[in-house]
């Protein structure tokens, strides 16, 4: 092998260190070294979640004071009053307070939350009966569990992207570039921000599975995958394709689907507990109908209810041709990668709602196909989209320093004339005509056994 699967392993570490320092709550700096020593970067598993959850202020004023916590995410008051309390009592997501999780991200926030829970003494939420430096270690605690699980998943990450280059044909030169994965601005950016790490750990893991023939196991991973993250569904959907085309053996089709199923089958957990929540998490809230996505300029607003429909019309159109359009080879395996990845470019392309984050299970995956040319406009993609989140918050700022250009109002990054989305929209336009790119690369492969996608870079 012409990289070291050590060295794969020590860099995905060294970059995780570097966005697990980045993103550190200044509570968690100031339990573990005393002081805090810096701002630190937005990231959803803290400020998008655990903030809501219990240390908003909002929670236990209104608990407290006999009243409901009804502009929170909490629906259960006698659960939020006793942890108001301080009382040792572990709530349940889903059913105490609403939180749009798919089940296995919920089920690895539950436990980040019961064992900080526990060690704080029931310390976590932002009450005048909770301890203040109980509730510093609490968030420290659930920091440190929910960046451990990105640890891991980054490890196996690595070993099975190591383990796959033996599968399909790429030369050396390509191979290497495994090693810019893990330096890439986004994944330093975005690494321990959200799980889409661990979501592409087991997408990899799955395809993996797949060229060894494992496909029970193969279908299995990608279920824990599509439990964390909806888009690997794009998947799915090739791969079963696939499986099915091969009429001779339809046992595989029936193994991975088996698998695929039996961790697929735990969002049912969320639809006994609130059926309301697997609704949202399939379809999207009535509000939010563009956030980041290719399609805003066209319909003027991110509330505007078209963009998701465009969006999923996009969505249906591209995943028909990627499936049925193409040249067969001999082998069911040797096409099947690209066109795995030319479904989850067109899939994070398309989508109404595009985080920056979401580019990471991207860029887990693509990075093996393309030219170099391709790499190098990839590079500019990754880079544009690790700004978003960096710039988020100077909005304002961004539009006094370009008001010359026309560019004002109040802070608002959503809307179109935010020059956040001036970038977001310009990393879409490129990710489209990369799309494009490898869509045409992809017709023009050759009826023979052999990977000519991958040979010919």
């Amino acid at each position: 092998m012409i990289i070291s699967r050590k060295i794969l392993v020590m860099l995905m570490i060294i970059s995780l260190t570097v966005s697990f320092v980045i993103h550190m709550p200044t509570e968690a700096q100031e339990t573990l070294f005393g002081k805090p020593f810096m701002t630190p970067i937005y990231s959803d598993i803290v400020d998008t979640y655990y903030r809501k959850v219990f240390l908003n202020p909002k929670i236990c004023s209104a608990a407290l004071g006999n009243g409901s916590p009804k502009d929170t995410v909490w629906v259960n008051t006698d659960i939020a009053k006793k942890l108001c309390l301080g009382e040792p009592i572990v709530p349940i997501i889903y059913r105490d307070y609403v939180i749009e999780l798919p089940p296995l991200y919920g089920f690895l926030w539950f436990i980040s939350t019961s064992f900080s829970l526990v060690v704080s003494g029931y310390n976590s939420m932002y009450s005048p009966y909770t301890n203040p430096s109980l509730r510093s270690l609490s968030l420290t605690v659930y920091y440190l569990i929910m960046s451990m699980f990105i640890y891991i998943s980054a490890i196996l990450l690595a070993v099975s992207l190591y383990d796959l280059v033996n599968y399909i044909s790429i030369n050396d030169r390509r191979t290497k570039l495994l090693y810019v994965l893990p330096l890439l601005p986004s994944f330093i950016v975005y690494g321990v921000y959200s799980v889409e790490i661990i979501a592409g750990s087991f997408m990899v893991l799955s395809i993996l599975m797949l060229y060894r023939k494992r496909y029970y196991l193969s279908g299995l991973f990608i279920g824990l995958s599509v439990a964390i993250h909806l888009f690997p569904l794009i998947v799915v959907i090739v791969v079963f394709y696939e499986l099915l085309q091969c009429r001779e053996d339809l046992m595989r089709a029936y193994k991975y689907l088996l698998g695929f199923t039996t961790t697929f089958a735990s969002y049912l957990i969320i639809m006994v507990i609130n059926p309301l929540i697997l609704t949202k998490l399939f379809i999207g809230s009535d509000g939010l109908m563009c956030e980041n996505c290719i399609f805003l300029y066209l319909v003027g607003s991110p509330v505007n209810p078209l963009a998701r429909s465009i969006s999923i019309v996009s969505i249906v159109i591209a995943t028909t041709l990627i499936m049925i359009l193409h040249t067969r080879t001999r082998d069911l395996l040797s096409g099947i990668y690209s066109k795995i990845v030319i479904g989850l470019l067109a899939i994070t392309t398309l989508h109404y709602i595009f985080k920056p984050q979401y580019l990471i299970l991207l860029s887990i995956v693509i990075i093996l196909m393309l030219l170099l040319k391709e790499f190098l406009f990839y590079i500019i993609i990754d880079s544009l989209n690790s700004l978003i989140i960096l710039l988020w918050f100077r909005d304002q700022e961004l539009r006094n320093i370009l008001s010359f250009l026309g560019i004002g109002g109040q802070y608002n990054p959503l809307s179109p004339d935010s020059p956040i989305q001036i970038i977001a929209f310009t990393r879409n336009i490129m990710l489209f005509i990369l799309l494009i790119s490898l869509f045409t690369r992809y017709m023009s492969l050759k009826k023979n056994g052999e990977n000519y996608f991958f040979l010919n870079i």
